[in-house]
């Protein structure tokens, strides 16, 4: 076994080390923008400006929309193709919007590296794209990094708060949670208090997905 640093000293390749700082920590996908839409007439797609990650941890900015050509009777995977180049060899990275076929897309022997942004589902027949035969579902997506709703675990609410949090002064938000322990549930900031998750349809067996949830 063999154990580096991501930056070392006169490393030859800076670049690859800044990459490699998010590489398998963030994955693959489009951090903003990237909406897609049918160009209006004829088998085209237009792809808005956006912001991604790849595979290795390169970030890819697109300030322009791109127009893309799609097949009729073919599920059209439309990617961007991104891959940072170690060494400089070639001098620039890999990045090109395609359009490939869905076999072609799952054969593809680079498929870690293609962003997916949609997919394009067309009847033989089709002369135009509609919304209808966009697909989103298979985007690769990124959540952007921001302030989590779930706020942690505490051992006990009882006798109220518990170890919950209350103030004054308190950070608390109208929708933040914690687990709470010795109850296997999870409670809630109405804005004014911690309110249990263990009330109506609520079960011991939602308590158990609850406590498997927060293990991991």
């Amino acid at each position: 076994m063999t154990l580096s640093a991501s930056f070392i000293w006169k490393n030859p390749d800076a670049t690859k080390d800044l990459n490699d700082r998010i590489r398998r920590i963030v994955s693959r996908g489009i951090v903003w923008g990237g909406a897609m839409n049918p160009a209006g007439a004829g088998l085209q797609v237009i792809v808005d400006p956006a912001v991604a990650v790849s595979f290795d941890g390169m970030t890819v900015v697109e300030d322009s929309q791109e127009t893309l050509t799609v097949l009729a009777g073919e599920r059209n995977y439309v990617v961007l193709w991104a891959k940072y180049n170690e060494g400089g060899v070639p001098a620039l990275p890999t990045l090109t919007y395609q359009v490939f076929k869905e076999a072609d897309y799952l054969a593809h022997p680079e498929k870690d590296y293609l962003i997916v942004y949609g997919l394009v589902d067309l009847a033989p027949a089709a002369v135009n794209v509609t919304l209808a035969d966009i697909d989103l579902t298979v985007r690769d997506e990124i959540d952007a990094l921001g302030r989590d709703w779930y706020r942690g675990k505490v051992a006990t609410a009882s006798p109220y708060p518990g170890d919950l949090p209350v103030g004054p002064p308190t950070a608390n938000r109208i929708g933040d949670f914690y687990f709470v322990d010795d109850e296997n549930t999870f409670y809630f900031w109405n804005g004014t208090i911690w309110e249990p998750l263990n009330t109506g349809s609520y079960n011991s067996e939602t308590a158990r997905m609850n406590q498997l949830l927060v293990q991991g």
